[in-house]
């Protein structure tokens, strides 16, 4: 069904109205980095090092400008998230490879070195809560 012109005469729109209409489009598929950074509460900075690093990916414009598409926001997201619970790149990139449609490979060693990280985890988990015990213990023993 063709898109009809403004004046919803049934006939398509000229090239300058399908030039305007896509414009209006292309602002909401297409984010700057600043848009995606509020967002998504990813610092520009950090996007730009997830792109550098091949995690996320941006067009560019004539003027150089990163142009994203909205994916990129919960893109960002997880790929921030993992990076604050201190999981390298490689798992990073892993996750990021397994969360569309990899090889059952990527997802055998995907499982592989998160069982390694789940057991960092259990280590760290066991040192802080001992900290968060012996502090508490000291705290119970201070007069107030």
């Amino acid at each position: 069904m063709p898109v009809q012109g403004p004046a919803s005469s049934g006939a398509e729109p000229s090239r300058r109205e399908a030039r305007k209409l896509w414009r209006h489009v292309k602002v909401w598929c297409a984010m700057k980095i600043g848009e995606v950074s509020r967002r998504s509460g990813v610092s520009p900075r950090s996007l730009r090092y997830y792109e550098q690093h091949g995690l996320i990916s941006a067009r560019r414009e004539p003027n150089g400008y990163r142009e994203y598409d909205a994916s990129a926001v919960d893109r960002a997201r997880t790929i921030h998230m993992l990076f604050d619970m201190d999981f390298s790149r490689d798992v990073v990139e892993s996750v990021l490879a397994c969360s569309g449609h990899a090889a059952e490979e990527a997802h055998e060693a995907l499982a592989t070195q998160l069982e390694q990280v789940r057991d960092e985890l259990a280590e760290r988990i066991e040192r802080l809560t001992d900290m968060h015990q012996q502090i508490s213990d000291f705290l119970s023993r201070q007069p107030r």
